[in-house]
């Protein structure tokens, strides 16, 4: 059963290019054009949905994993703020397990 969601998903998508190809300027330099085939566009209507939609899982994963610094009796491991991340942990060993999430 398609839903309402998945059907402005696709409605949004439709319309984005399957390949792009893009440079880069520095200065006073430009690069050749290179192809970038996947993802969504910065401005897009989809970024912040998808972006929430992957950050969600990876949240979640570290937050389960009870690894991380004891603060005033709470297990804390990550602190997120938009696209910030910072990971805490207790040892180097932990941070070591955390990224291998």
């Amino acid at each position: 059963m398609i839903t309402l969601h998945t059907m402005l998903l696709n409605y949004c998508h439709s319309g984005t290019p399957t390949s792009l190809h893009v440079s880069v300027r520095w200065q006073n330099t430009q690069s050749e054009s290179f192809g970038i085939q996947n993802g969504t566009r910065q401005g897009s209507v989809l970024s912040p949905y998808r972006f929430t939609r992957y950050i969600r899982e990876v949240l979640s994963g570290i937050v389960d994993s009870n690894i991380g610094c004891n603060i005033g009796g709470y297990m804390v491991n990550i602190l997120a703020y938009a696209d910030d991340l910072v990971l805490l942990a207790g040892s180097i060993l932990e941070s070591i397990a955390a990224t291998a999430l």
